[in-house]
């Protein structure tokens, strides 16, 4: 699946800087990879429950831990406007939509990975929410877009398959929410997480996901 139409031009909103050209400021950056690989394993848990009138699901499958290896603000990147947060996940991982809305925007031709030079492109999918804001799932497997669009999602959908393509050290899923440049933005609140009260994810912890399959767009989908 190659690059399709944008409905909507996404340069009418705040994209977070290194989103797809991530800052790796040092060698020392580097060396901490190892320490995070070292509890990276997937095991399979019960979710727990903490708010469910909060509108975000983790984009993975129910009973998967992952872990966050970065969030906003991070130590490597993430320092824009919006929130972004990248989760430790092997290549072909399914990608559930964290939230419901419609299609905006696929890029999956992309097949390199650049960590060094940051001279290659990222592959995503983008779904517009219906309050305006814009989720983006970044590093996407080369061909693994199971979605076109303008095509309507639900929560809990199957949209794409992980990968570790673009500006990317490791195989993870870099999930951003995107808000109007003239809307205050507000932080993904998930159902899975509680930090004092806040559903935002906490760097180096790892979180379950109760969100559950509805539609596999992936099932059907003949690749090349």
């Amino acid at each position: 699946m190659a690059t399709k139409k944008l409905t909507i031009s996404i340069s009418e909103y705040t994209v977070p800087k290194g989103s797809s050209n991530m800052q790796y400021k040092n060698k020392l950056n580097f060396l901490l990879m190892p320490l995070i690989l070292m509890t990276a394993s997937c095991v399979h848990y019960v979710p727990a429950i903490y708010n469910t009138e909060r509108e975000y699901h983790l984009p993975y499958s129910k009973g998967d831990s992952r872990l966050l290896i970065q969030g906003p603000n991070g130590i490597f990147s993430h320092r824009g406007r919006g929130f972004e947060f990248d989760f430790l996940m092997p290549i072909n991982t399914p990608i559930l939509a964290a939230k419901g809305g419609v299609v905006l925007a696929v890029e999956d031709s992309f097949g390199k990975r650049c960590p060094l030079t940051k001279n290659c492109n990222v592959n995503f999918v983008a779904i517009q929410h219906g309050d305006g804001s814009i989720g983006r799932y970044l590093h996407i497997n080369q061909y693994s877009a199971c979605v076109p669009s303008t095509q309507n999602i639900e929560q809990g959908d199957i949209i794409a398959l992980s990968g570790n393509v673009g500006v990317s050290l490791l195989p993870h899923l870099h999930f951003e929410v995107l808000w109007p440049k003239d809307v205050e933005a507000n932080p993904p609140s998930f159902i899975e997480v509680d930090h004092r009260g806040s559903g935002v994810p906490k760097t180096g912890r790892r979180y379950v996901s109760a969100n559950a399959i509805k539609i596999d767009h992936c099932k059907t989908l003949s690749r090349p």
